[in-house]
């Protein structure tokens, strides 16, 4: 697949606009301070300040051969949308109205097997979830 294709404005265009690469990796999910993805942003900030070329993209993507990116192809993966939840952003909703609705039950009570759990402010809680895509 060409990646650089998928974030062309205009089939002619010798470049994309580096925000849309930023763009389209926090549409998927992927936070900026992902490990999988500081070599490809750490090379977009240090030699790309708007716009980036097929030649730029290539080297972001896979990195220098002296220091070859390992994430190349989690990567191609979240620029291409094709991670298990590729519809992200339905995702989150889904979860918040979940996070939601959950919060407004105060009924029961904090466990007491352990001290601190018996201590711990029944407001503080919240929701982690983890796809296979990480």
């Amino acid at each position: 697949m060409n990646i650089f294709r998928l974030f062309q404005r205009d089939p002619a265009d010798e470049t994309i606009e580096k925000r849309s690469i930023i763009e389209q990796v926090a549409r998927m999910g992927i936070h900026k301070d992902d490990p999988r993805i500081e070599q490809l942003l750490e090379y977009l900030n240090e030699n790309c300040p708007d716009d980036i070329t097929k030649m730029d993209l290539t080297t972001a993507l896979s990195g220098s051969s002296n220091q070859p990116n390992p994430h190349v192809e989690f990567i191609m993966r979240v620029l291409s949308s094709d991670l298990l939840m590729s519809d992200f952003q339905n995702f989150k909703a889904a979860v918040s109205e979940i996070f939601a609705r959950c919060k407004k039950n105060v009924s029961g009570t904090n466990s007491d097997y352990l001290s601190a759990l018996s201590k711990a402010n029944t407001d503080d809680w919240g929701v982690s979830i983890c796809t296979v895509d990480g």
